[in-house]
C-alpha cells in the first residue's frame, strides 16, 4: 500500500485496523441475518444468497490490482472483507451439518486449523515469494497473483452447491421419498410437465 499507492505509514495502519475489524464483523452479522431470513443455511435460497455474496466479493476484488487511487482501494478491500465475512455463517453451518452431531466440535476445530494453515498462513508467504521473483517494490504482479488464488475456493463453493442441489433433487425423486409422500414417479413427472406448461 505504501509503495504502490503512496499511503503513509499512519494511513496504512489506520486503514488496516478499521478495514480488518469492521469489514468481516459487519459482514458476518449481515450474512447471518440475510441467510436466516432466506430460510437458513440448508435452504436453496440461503445457499443462493451465499453464492451472491461470493460473486459480490469477486466483483470487489477484481479491479483492485489495477486501482491507482486510494479512494477506490479502501472500499474495494472493505467490500471483499464484508462479503467474505457474510459467507462465514452459512459455510460453517453447511460444514457442521455434513458431519454427525457427536463429531461437530472436532470438525469445527479441524476447520479452523485448515482456515489458518491453508488460507491465512500461506498468503503472506505466497505474496513475498512472488514479490521476490518480480524484484520490483512498485509492481502489482504479486497482489494480482494473490487475488487470482481467490478463484480456487469460489470454484469449489459453486461446484459443491451444484452437487448438493443435484443430490437433493435426486433424493426427492427416489422411490423411497416418493413412497413417503404417497406419490409415484409418474405423478412427479406429470406435475413437472404441468409446471413447465
Amino acid at each position: 500500500m505504501q509503495d504502490v499507492l503512496g499511503y503513509s505509514g499512519d494511513e496504512a495502519a489506520l486503514f488496516y485496523m478499521i478495514g480488518s475489524f469492521f469489514g468481516p464483523v459487519t459482514g458476518v452479522v449481515f450474512g447471518g441475518i440475510v441467510v436466516s431470513v432466506c430460510g437458513g443455511y440448508n435452504s436453496k435460497k440461503g445457499q443462493l444468497a451465499m453464492t451472491y455474496f461470493a460473486v459480490c466479493a469477486l466483483i470487489c476484488i477484481l479491479p483492485l490490482p489495477f486501482v491507482t487511487r486510494k479512494a477506490f482501494f479502501g472500499p474495494g478491500v472493505f467490500g471483499l472483507l464484508f462479503f467474505g465475512g457474510a459467507m462465514v455463517p452459512t459455510c460453517t453451518g453447511i460444514m457442521l451439518n455434513t458431519v454427525p452431531e457427536d463429531l461437530r466440535t472436532s470438525a469445527n476445530s479441524l476447520a479452523m486449523i485448515i482456515y489458518n494453515f491453508g488460507g491465512y498462513l500461506p498468503a503472506p508467504v505466497f505474496y513475498g515469494t512472488i514479490s521476490k521473483l518480480v524484484n520490483d517494490p512498485t509492481s502489482r504482479i504479486p497482489f494480482s497473483a494473490l487475488m487470482v488464488t481467490g478463484f480456487i475456493p469460489m470454484t469449489l463453493l459453486f461446484t459443491n452447491i451444484r452437487a448438493k442441489v443435484a443430490k437433493e433433487e435426486q433424493n426427492f425423486e427416489s422411490p423411497e421419498m416418493l413412497a413417503e409422500t404417497g406419490q409415484s414417479a409418474g405423478d412427479v413427472s406429470t406435475a413437472d410437465k404441468d409446471e413447465s406448461t
